[in-house]
Parts: C-alpha cells; structure tokens; sequence
C-alpha cells in the first residue's frame, strides 16, 4: 500500500512539474493559466491601394493599311521601280504597264479637240450676226464636248497604266517581272501600312456596357514575350456576335519600330476603369459558406469575429472588399478552420522564443526534484516532497 501511494505521489509531482516546465514556451504565466492562451495564426492588414480593373482576352494584329497592287488596264509591264520589301511614300511610282498607245490615242484626241474648239468658236461668231443657224452652232458645241471627253479618256489611261503608292507603306513581294503581260485585275504584290497597327479582339457581352472609346490596352506576342505594347481602343462594332456572344473591339498599338507584324497572334490586358483606392486582401483570407462570404477579422485585443464581406475584383491573389471591412483592419489569412468566434489569436510572423522556453543545458531546473542524496530542511520541503521524505523514513 505504502508503495502504491508514494508510486501516485511521484506521478503527480512529475506533472506538476512538467506542467510549470513547459507553460513559458507557450507565453503563459503560472498565475494566468491557460485562459491566456493564444493560438497562432497567419495575419495581414487590409491595404488601400489603386486598383486597375482589367479583362484579359486575345486577338490578331493586322496592319493598319492593307491592299493588293492590281493593274487597271491590260499590258506588257515596261518598269519595277523598287525593291521588295522597301518603305514607300505616298504617290511613288511602282509599275508601268505599256501606255504607248494611251499616248497615240491621246494625241489623237488633242487634235479633234483643237479642230473643235475652232469650229464651236466661229460658228459663235456667226450665230451672233445671223450667218449661222441655231442648230449649226449647237453641233459645233457637241462637237467640241465629245473632243474634250476624248481627249480626257486618253489621258486617265496614261495614269492607270503607271500604279503608284496609295499612303506610306512597305511593299511586299512581287508576282511579276518586267516583260510580263498582265491582264486587268492581276495580282502584283501586296502593299501594306504597320505603323500604327490595329489588333482586334472580342469581349464577352456581360462586360459590353463597360467598354469605351479611349481605354488603354496591353498586348504581348509570343515572337516578342520580353515586350509589352501599349495601344488605344478606336472602335467597337454595334453588333455583337451572335454566334459567340461578344463584342468585336479594335484597337491601335504604334509600332514606329515595325517590330509587329500583321497576323501575330496577340495576348490583350484591356483596362476598363481605374480605382485609386481600393481595400485589398489576399485570397487565403476569404472564407466561403454557402452563397456568402466570410472573414476572420481580429480586434485590437487579439480576439477575432466572423465578418460577412462583399466582393470586388480579383487579382493574382488578392480580392477586393468592397463592403465589411475598412482599412488597416486586420484578418486571418490562415489558419480560420481551427478558430470559433471570440478565440485569442497572435500573428505568427510576431511570436519570439522567450528566455527560459527550452533547456539549453545540463543545469537541473528550478522546479526539478532534489537530487539523490541530498537532503533539505523540512521547512524547504512542499508538501508532496515532506509527504515523500515521511514514507521514506517510514521504510
């Protein structure tokens, strides 16, 4: 029996002084007990900051000015008069197609048009004194008309045998060399204008009331990944797409460098609107229950509360709050599955390790048992201990 109660005592002094041992690492104190204990848990403040809201979408690049140099009349090509490839002003010549006999027809014209004009001009005369009759006078006026349209037919078939630069662009590769009949209408090469370029793209119609003419966009192309342009909105088709319910929107990018070229395959960032001061959270900090929303905000006292919130925009983790929160508030970002309402909290990234949390040494503590061998004054003793050194000498 003797040796039954002392076996119990020695428990239960081992437990007190485990207990005692192990409550400073914790920050407890003796005298607070466990009613002070905090649970540690990730913490952020909710931040005001500008927010950008932005739709992500892709499209194609194309060049600003695009056409296919095509010959009006028909003819043996007489001259080339660049290099594919090189930049061109507007108006430079770029094909001659034979005009000989535009000229010859024009002479030709020249001439009955002269021979008109005389006879309209003396049939005048002899109108005015009644030598000539009304209608000799009025055929020599049609006369002189039909010379006149003549003579400028020939000369419009003279300029539409030379094909020249309609804007500022690049000619691209040509089909025909010089020698070569072409007939009416027959490819010669592209000519195109990329500087600006324009990049369509569609946005879905639950955000068509959000766009505008002016916003900013940002593109980038996977030729280019290291690059991001910047471009404007110009305009927006009034019709959407009724096959994917989306609204056609093109914009201009510049492109001074001609680094872009027409038909890249473009990633948009389209910026709808700008928030100059908009509450920010990280994502871990939202907490979902059934259609509603929820986070662990903290009071100054360390205690936290369930907070219904409204959602805003989302970034690349983060979500704006735009109702149940103010700034500078304090949530908790992990750790919300283990708290109920009115818990103490303390924000991990502040816990230090206090003096004394651990042994270090070999040095017994301060509530170890005496060491064998040893005795002390009864007056030293707890009582557990005086219970003890009474059943040893009892022995």
């Amino acid at each position: 029996m003797r040796t039954i109660i002392k076996l119990l005592v020695v428990v239960g002094l081992l437990a007190a002084a485990g207990y005692y041992w192990l409550l400073p690492m914790f920050g407890g104190k003796q005298e607070a007990g466990m009613q002070d204990f905090s649970l540690p848990v990730q913490m952020a403040t909710v931040s005001a900051k500008p927010l950008d809201v932005t739709i992500e979408s892709v499209g194609t690049l194309m060049a600003n000015e695009s056409v296919v140099l095509r010959p009006e009349v028909a003819g043996r090509v007489t001259g080339i008069y660049f290099t594919e490839g090189q930049q061109i002003k507007k108006g430079a010549k770029l094909f001659q197609i034979d005009d000989r006999m535009a000229r010859a027809e024009l002479k030709q014209a020249e001439s009955n048009l002269r021979l008109a004009r005389l006879n309209f001009e003396r049939f005048r005369k002899l109108s005015a004194t009644g030598a000539a009759t009304k209608q000799r006078y009025d055929e020599a006026a049609a006369n002189l008309g039909v010379s006149q349209a003549n003579a400028d037919l020939a000369r419009t078939r003279i300029d539409v045998a030379g094909i020249n630069a309609p804007f500022d662009g690049v000619v691209g590769l040509r089909h025909v060399s010089p020698g070569d009949y072409v007939n009416m209408g027959q490819e010669l090469a592209n000519f195109v204008s990329y500087d600006p370029m324009k990049v369509d793209f569609a946005i879905p119609e639950i955000s068509a009331s959000k766009l505008a003419i002016g916003q900013k966009i940002q593109i980038r192309v996977d030729a280019l990944p290291d690059e991001v342009f910047t471009g404007e909105v110009f305009a927006l088709d009034p019709q959407l797409d009724v096959n994917g319910r989306a609204v056609s929107v093109r914009a201009r990018v510049p492109n001074q460098s001609l680094t872009l070229k027409p038909g890249y395959f473009a990633r948009v960032v389209l910026n709808i609107s700008r928030k100059e001061s908009a509450l920010m959270v990280p994502e871990g900090a939202i907490v979902p229950q059934g259609d509603a929303k929820l986070v662990v905000r903290v009071a100054p006292d360390g205690t936290t509360q369930m907070v219904p919130v409204t959602l805003g925009e989302r970034l690349a983790g983060e979500v704006e709050i735009l109702s149940g929160l103010e700034g500078g508030d304090k949530v908790v970002t992990s750790g919300q599955m283990k708290l109920r309402p009115g818990a103490k909290v303390v924000d991990i990234a502040t816990m230090q390790p206090q003096a004394g949390s651990a042994p270090h040494s070999d040095e017994a503590p301060q509530n170890a048992m005496p060491a064998a061998g040893k005795r002390q004054k009864n007056s030293d003793l707890t009582p557990e201990e005086a219970a003890i050194s009474a059943t040893s000498s009892d022995e």
